[in-house]
Formats: structure tokens, C-alpha cells, sequence
């Protein structure tokens, strides 16, 4: 299997400067995956997955899988959880694992929560995959790969209650050099996130949401709205910054302290990488979440109780 370098090295943040964790449009679903603090925010067992193909009529474009797990001590005071992720395109492949703990305090009819996490990356390339666009470069096609195994930490803080969601985070604090005869860096970033529930009547919601993620040279900028339909449908639409459009459709499940949600998001390129990366990205992703007690019923969009 044989790739275009130029392609590549044109797109931000995904070569010489790794950030090393996928674009997630349903973020608003598992903020435990960019946000420690965020470990045991569901009051109870969340475990979930998220598999997302970007650009898929793309030869070696990028595929994301992600699974996590988290919970909350019977007390409520302390978060905990893991998550796994393998990321590849073309010849680069990322594996990694975070362990994360958050201790919660009670604020108003919420809880703040201050998190760490620490873990490991495992960086793999392959870079005879590769296909020069100038014949004779063999900057990058001399035939050899590399291989690095790299510790990292984050940090976080994160309050919700049974309307807000919000947090910052710095889920990779050590910016490092992966493969320094590539020049293949890692940039440490900072997200916020937020998003409101504004409830009318029983059985009708609007939840307006944003993630914002930068570095000291680029930012990035998610814009989404859901209408809540019967307490369960979800349907939306988004905006991110680099002038790409997404639509979601979410089905939640609740019965007593049970709550399953399955999720589907389908992202339009923008105008410049439409004709050369071919059909949109789709992304999937599953949550279970077993709430120590019973939810609420006075809400439609608040699965769980808090």
C-alpha cells in the first residue's frame, strides 16, 4: 500500500507536529476521553467505545478506535477509570493507555472535579509505505521505520450538574520529540468544553455544545447544536473551524439506572480536501452507563442522576 507524502505533510497537525489524539464529533457523549477530571461524571459505571474513519475514500486515511471505562466510589468523592486508543494513517500508527483518578467535590447541585491522568504512547511507523512526490527523495522513503514508546500526563477540572457540562483540560502536558531524524514532534494542547441543556415542556430539549482545542501556533473550534425529541432522539449539527460540517443523530435508552446511547456522525470536509479526500467521515460510538441510583425523571436530556 502506497501513499502520496505531499498529501500528508498538507495537512496540519497530523505529521511534523503530532497533537496525537483523534478529532471526536461526539464529544459531548465521553469528555472522560480528553478530560480526567471527567472519570465518574456519569454518578455511576460508564464504559463506552468510539471507532471513527476519516476521509474514507482515501487510500491510508486516518482510523481512530477508542474504549474507556470509568466510575465513581460509593461515596461520589472519588472518580476513576482507563482508556485505550489506537489511532493509524498511512504509516503512522499510535497506541495508547491512561489510567485517570478525579477527586469530586459537591457544588450546589453538581460536583467539581480536579483530575490526573498518567500513561503510556507507543509510536510506530512504517515509512517505506510512502510514495515521494519528487523521485529521489528519500527523506522519508529510505525504506526504515521507527518505533518509541513515550510517558505522558494530563490534568483537568470539570463541574456538571443536571444541566451543565464544563471543563478545561491539558491531556498531554509533555510535548517531546517522537522520531528526531523525522523531526517528528509532539505538541502538548489545552480543550475546553461546555454545553447546556435548555428543557421545554417534557418531551422537548435544545443542547447546545462547544470543544475548543489549541496550541500556542493553531486552535480548533467544534460548534454543536441538538434538538431532544421524547426524551431519547437526538439530532444535530455542528461546525468546526477549519470550515468542516458534521451530522449526528443519538438514540438514548433509559430504564431505571440503566442508560445506553448509540451514536452516529457523519462529517463534511471542507471545500479544498472534499475532491481529494473523497467521502465524508463517519464515527460510531457506544455508552453504558449504571447509575448508582435511579434517574430523575424531570428532565428528558439528563440521563443520569447528579
Amino acid at each position: 500500500m502506497r501513499y502520496v507524502l505531499t498529501i500528508l505533510l498538507c495537512l496540519p497537525g497530523l505529521l511534523l507536529q503530532a497533537q496525537g489524539d483523534a478529532v471526536i464529533s461526539q464529544y459531548i457523549l465521553q469528555p472522560f476521553l480528553f478530560n480526567p477530571a471527567a472519570a465518574g461524571s456519569a454518578d455511576g459505571l460508564q464504559a463506552g467505545a468510539l471507532y471513527r474513519n476519516q476521509w474514507g475514500g482515501l487510500e491510508g486515511s486516518p482510523q481512530n478506535f477508542l474504549i474507556q471505562a470509568n466510575n465513581v466510589t460509593n461515596n461520589q468523592k472519588i472518580g476513576y477509570g482507563l482508556w485505550i486508543g489506537n489511532d493509524s494513517w498511512g504509516p503512522y500508527k499510535q497506541n495508547q493507555f491512561f489510567g485517570s483518578f478525579a477527586y469530586r467535590i459537591k457544588a450546589g447541585k453538581g460536583h467539581f472535579a480536579m483530575g490526573l491522568q498518567a500513561g503510556i504512547q507507543h509510536f510506530n511507523t512504517n515509512w517505506s509505505e510512502l510514495s515521494a512526490f519528487n523521485a529521489g527523495d528519500v527523506t522519508f522513503t529510505d525504506n526504515s521505520g521507527n518505533s518509541a514508546i513515550i510517558p505522558n500526563f494530563g490534568a483537568g477540572l470539570y463541574y456538571k450538574n443536571d444541566k451543565l457540562s464544563a471543563g478545561f483540560s491539558v491531556p498531554r502536558m509533555l510535548g517531546s520529540t517522537v522520531f528526531s531524524d523525522k523531526d517528528l514532534t509532539q505538541i502538548n494542547y489545552y480543550t475546553v468544553n461546555a454545553d447546556y441543556r435548555f428543557q421545554f415542556g417534557e418531551k422537548f430539549g435544545i443542547v447546545p455544545a462547544t470543544l475548543i482545542k489549541w496550541t500556542k501556533s493553531s486552535a480548533q473550534v467544534d460548534l454543536n447544536l441538538y434538538l431532544v425529541f421524547a426524551k431519547s432522539i437526538w439530532v444535530g449539527a455542528g461546525y468546526r473551524s477549519d470550515k468542516s460540517a458534521n451530522f449526528s443523530a443519538q438514540y438514548h435508552l433509559t430504564k431505571g439506572n440503566n442508560n445506553f446511547k448509540l451514536a452516529y456522525s457523519y462529517d463534511l470536509a471542507n471545500g479544498d480536501y472534499r475532491n481529494v479526500t473523497g467521502s465524508g467521515t463517519h464515527e460510531i460510538s457506544l455508552s453504558y452507563v449504571l447509575a448508582k441510583k435511579p434517574s430523575a425523571p424531570t428532565s428528558p436530556i439528563a440521563p443520569t442522576a447528579q
